[in-house]
């Protein structure tokens, strides 16, 4: 099997593109149990197919319009198994249109379970080479998956309740195999180490750091277990948390997790006032005040806060959007924190999807479409019907509140652009990846 990173979206048309250490791609590949034969990141090298089973990931909506130009190039050549929770939250019948006659999962097989698989096995057919530039990089290290909260903007796996009936289908965090992720990280240490490098900067998959407090004891207690084995190496840990779970988090433990590595801590505030908290379902961060108390704790323990914020929600008006600025602004006037604006996008999986079944007719007719569903593209009237003005004044202002480390804003486009229009959205958006 031959197993396929897709190239940026915003990747230049030859040259390296973004250098990124997949983790989910590998992750279903081993627990499917798949022999990869050869991974080839097309960010980093061309395509040229050489078995006769191909296996792509999907990480977001903008990704839909290179994987479609590649299954349908390849799609008579060798046997197509695609993945990604983009893809899996689709409705059967948009996927059947825009990838007839392949097999994609949660449609024809089921998601696979990677709690219990090594990636090792995929690491080692990896080149010296390219694995040095994965590693001088920031990769993401699956630790969990899954959320028990229902923040209605969220595409990921994630509690949901149905819009109609209110029908709560419950999701908890699931941790992988401690052991495993212990054995995989020393792997990459050593491999590391034979590289030359002394030190590697990894992302944590949980989508709530603290969520599960009980668990990730287990994981800090792998962290300490590698730093003794490896103390001259450096571990630089960046995260996702909620204010409510990181502030319930002990002292004394969190004391150890940042020794042991931990960095940098993502908060998702997201919303301007209570109101619009309640109304995405978020209240149970705390509000403003609860996240001023997280950003504090966090400085105090050498932590680098980041605030994580998005513009646009279909209940948002101009006072929330503008609450919201005037937050976000006094964060990082006071604290230094690192402002991290995105714009709200209907993708699958959230709330709106469901209810807007045009925009996926819309992405099956002009797959191309799918690049304005990025979270950090400047709304349009395409994916807001309202308040866009307001919505990409407050993006752009939170954007250049920080000069290191902020969203490099995007620019999306809109069925009515012509080509050499749309060709000016790609050449502003061109080599900017987001974190």
């Amino acid at each position: 099997m031959d197993a396929i990173k897709l190239r940026h979206p915003y990747a230049p048309q030859s040259g390296e593109g973004q250098v990124y250490l997949p983790s989910s791609l590998p992750a279903a590949l081993s627990a499917m149990d798949k022999d990869v034969l050869h991974f080839i990141d097309m960010n980093i090298e061309d395509y040229h197919p050489e078995g006769d089973e191909l296996a792509i990931h999907a990480t977001g909506l903008p990704d839909i319009p290179k994987l479609h130009n590649l299954v349908s190039e390849y799609s008579s050549k060798a046997e197509i198994i695609l993945g990604g929770i983009v893809l899996e939250n689709m409705d059967s019948k948009d996927v059947r249109a825009l990838f007839p006659g392949v097999k994609v999962s949660g449609h024809d097989f089921p998601v696979p379970d990677a709690t219990h698989a090594s990636l090792i096995p995929f690491y080692e057919g990896i080149s010296d080479e390219n694995m040095k530039k994965y590693l001088e990089n920031e990769f993401s290290l699956y630790v969990s998956n899954g959320c028990i909260y229902s923040c209605a903007h969220c595409g990921a796996l994630r509690t949901q309740i149905d819009p109609l009936t209110g029908k709560s289908t419950f999701v908890k965090e699931s941790y992988r195999d401690h052991s495993i992720v212990e054995r995989d990280l020393s792997y990459l240490i050593e491999r590391a180490q034979k590289l030359g490098l002394t030190s590697l900067n990894f992302y944590m998959s949980n989508l709530d750091v603290f969520q599960t407090p009980f668990v990730l004891r287990g994981f800090i207690l792998s962290l300490a277990r590698i730093k003794a084995k490896y103390p001259n190496f450096n571990l630089d840990i960046r995260g996702l948390t909620n204010v409510n779970t990181f502030l319930k988090f002990p002292d004394d433990e969190l004391r150890q997790f940042v020794g042991l590595g931990l960095t940098v801590l993502g908060f998702g505030v997201d919303a301007g006032n209570e109101r619009m908290q309640v109304a995405i379902r978020k209240k149970h961060t705390g509000g403003l005040r609860k996240t001023r108390e997280a950003i504090e704790r966090c400085l105090d323990f050498g932590v680098q806060p980041e605030l994580l914020t998005i513009y646009g929600h279909p209940e948002d008006d101009n006072e929330s959007i503008q609450s919201m600025l005037q937050f976000m602004t006094e964060m990082v006037e006071t604290y230094q924190v690192t402002p991290r604006p995105h714009v709200y996008r209907v993708i699958p999986g959230n709330d709106e999807w469901g209810r807007n079944p045009s925009l996926a007719e819309a992405i099956v007719h002009d797959p191309s479409l799918a690049q304005a569903f990025d979270f950090t593209a400047e709304a349009n009237s395409f994916t807001h019907p309202k308040l866009v003005d307001e919505i990409n004044a407050a993006f752009r202002e939170t954007c250049e509140l920080s000069t290191g480390g902020s969203t490099q804003l995007l620019r999306a486009i809109h069925p009515s652009m012509s080509a050499v229009e749309r060709h000016k959205v790609y050449e502003w958006n061109m080599g900017k990846y987001d974190k």
